[in-house]
């Protein structure tokens, strides 16, 4: 149908066609131009928009399955150091979450389970 958008037939849930210059029948929302809700996931928080995780947190990075801990911010990455020390990495904000005592003493047990298997100098005994 085309024609005046005051005149154009839409269909109610009655299933009769009622044109929008008419009001609604009682019990029914008021038409409007928003589009209909949908139920697709929020946008994933940046450290710049979601409550800021300080410095020194205990974070577990679900997208490479480790624990470190927040060095810094840059841009919308978190940059992480392992508990023990050691090289930086970047993760994604999506990717970060705090973690409890518990899970942190349990990575620093495994990590120095890790260790004692290598021997004193690093390689297998």
């Amino acid at each position: 149908m085309t024609g005046d958008p005051l005149t154009t037939a839409e269909t109610v849930t009655s299933g009769e066609p009622r044109t929008t210059s008419e009001p609604p029948p009682p019990g029914e929302p008021p038409p409007t131009d928003d589009p209909p809700p949908t139920n697709a996931p929020a946008p994933a928080p940046t450290p710049t928009d979601a409550a800021p995780i300080p410095g020194g947190t205990p974070v577990r990075d679900t997208a490479r399955n480790r624990i470190g801990v927040v060095m810094d911010h840059q841009g919308p990455y978190f940059q992480l150091r392992p508990l023990d020390g050691g090289r930086e990495w970047d993760a994604a904000p999506e990717d970060v979450r705090p973690v409890g005592p518990g899970e942190v003493l349990r990575a620093r047990v495994a990590d120095a389970n890790q260790r004692s298997r290598r021997g004193r100098n690093g390689a297998p005994e």
